[in-house]
């Protein structure tokens, strides 16, 4: 089982001598935190329960408080624009910016976009390439919405990721979904970034068309639904084996993170932080490119699962200063699993 306290011991012993580790402590400095996969607006989130909002804020705050954590990076699909209504999305992102403006010491918030809101990068007017990678502090459909409860803090949006030097190199945090075949299935062939995006356009846009029709969102969700409940009575018959391979990637994910990696053409790069898969948080792993180690670390998500199936959600610190890096395990409190578990499925938000 992976804990908060192994997570340190697994990410030396899985990736060798490229990250710096140090004996634990109470608290371990950090001025970088990311969470990811909130899904705000979906009735699957943690986060859209008030309790469970307070204890993710709670552990954000205390982590600027007793870490020195001035930067909070949210991983992509914070929004659910594609299962949800945008005015559910929106509500719910006002109530989560509201309570992060009051916490003490944290001064910027980076939004990565996603693929569940996607339509966040398509509502930037500017053309491509030029809106690859660009971070925009101000003008964009997302800091029009949360303007009003987020006056005091920085927010970033960016997509589809963003690097932040560190001691050692540099760290890039990005969604993941360019390494899903099934919502990214035009990926091979592109030779840039930009090209992925006008390959799969189409694809994402139909989507993402739930948020803003009640009829294809109740389309999408009853198929989506459909075929997560199927893979969980498979992983329910075949015993749960999440525990077990944390840091094993398939060869198909692995070679498109190196490809990623590589359309980004930044050497410096030691580690990526990428969500998107849900199950998988608390994976620390490599991924090889150019014949160098690349840590790959999975934060989770803050969506209830099928059957039962456990949720997953870290928080993963960076210390920009040493290049020391962790995740640690987000208690979400068991009241609140079981109150989202109950009106997740049975709501079109």
């Amino acid at each position: 089982m992976v804990t908060r306290g192994t997570i340190g011991v697994v990410a030396a012993l899985v990736l060798g001598g490229c990250f710096p580790h140090h004996p634990p402590r109470s608290a371990p400095r950090a001025d970088i935190a990311a969470i990811s996969d909130l899904h705000l607006g979906d009735p699957r989130s943690m986060l859209d329960d008030a309790d469970g909002r307070a204890a993710v804020v709670k552990q954000i705050a205390d982590a600027c408080e007793q870490r020195g954590v001035r930067t909070l990076v949210l991983n992509g699909d914070v929004l659910e624009l594609a299962l949800a209504s945008e005015e559910s999305a929106f509500r719910s992102a006002r109530a989560l910016f509201a309570d992060l403006n009051r916490v003490r010491g944290l001064e910027r918030v980076v939004v990565i976009i996603g693929n569940h809101d996607h339509r966040l990068f398509e509502y930037i007017p500017d053309p491509l390439p030029e809106k690859l990678s660009r971070e925009y502090d101000e003008g964009t459909r997302f800091h029009r919405e949360i303007l009003e409860v987020a006056d005091r803090l920085r927010v970033t949006v960016v997509y589809p990721g963003w690097t932040v030097a560190a001691q050692g190199g540099s760290v890039h945090f990005t969604h993941g979904h360019y390494f899903d075949r099934v919502v990214t299935p035009n990926f091979d062939d592109p030779e840039s970034l930009a090209e992925v995006e006008e390959a799969n356009q189409d694809w994402w846009s139909m989507l993402n068309a739930g948020g803003v029709s009640t009829t294809v969102r109740s389309i999408y969700r009853s198929a989506y639904h459909f075929g997560h409940h199927v893979k969980g009575l498979v992983d329910a018959t075949e015993g749960d084996a999440e525990e077990e391979d944390l840091d094993v990637m398939s060869k198909r994910e692995a070679a498109r993170m190196s490809a990623y990696l590589e359309h980004l053409d930044d050497p410096s790069v030691m580690a990526m932080v990428s969500g998107h898969t849900h199950s998988k948080g608390g994976r620390v792993a490599p991924v090889v490119m150019h014949g160098r180690d690349v840590g790959v670390f999975d934060p989770g998500a803050f969506v209830v699962a099928h059957h039962k199936g456990k949720p997953r959600p870290h928080v993963f610190y960076l210390d920009t200063k040493t290049g020391e890096m962790r995740l640690e395990t987000i208690k979400i409190p068991a009241a609140v699993v079981d109150a989202t578990r109950e009106r997740a499925f049975e709501t079109l938000p």
